[in-house]
């Protein structure tokens, strides 16, 4: 059974103030197969369950949008920016442009945070 099938014409603008019009459809399980999403504002779209293999995502935007069961590779996901509030895949990981930490990153910096080296000089000199 093939999802819904979505097709998008990503608007150019002259004016590099103006932003690209955003998505208010809900592409829950479209067929998003090989689309050239360049560019494409999905802030906040539902694209779970959608086909975005093979997809071209540089430069669309995916903060907020909700890719938890969507099928498409770190690879694919890598030239898009999002934030801490898109939901991936647990495979995948939020791109380093992303600026979101990996819960594992978490942990590495909240342990980094407690060795001896970033105490206040008066506790590091202690006999």
């Amino acid at each position: 059974m093939g999802g819904t099938r979505a097709w998008f014409a990503v608007a150019s603008f002259e004016n590099p103030l103006k932003a690209p019009a955003r998505a208010t459809t809900n592409l829950f399980r479209a067929d998003l197969m090989c689309a050239d999403l360049t560019g494409a504002d999905l802030t906040e779209v539902d694209l779970s369950g959608a086909d975005l293999s093979g997809a071209i995502l540089s430069g669309a935007t995916l903060s907020g949008a909700d890719l938890s069961t969507a099928s498409l590779t770190q690879e694919e996901l890598q030239p898009a920016t999002g934030d801490e509030n898109a939901r991936l895949p647990a495979e995948l990981n939020p791109p380093a442009n992303w600026g979101v930490k990996t819960d594992e990153q978490a942990k590495e910096d909240w342990a980094h945070s407690r060795t001896s080296e970033n105490l206040p000089s008066t506790y590091s000199n202690r006999k």
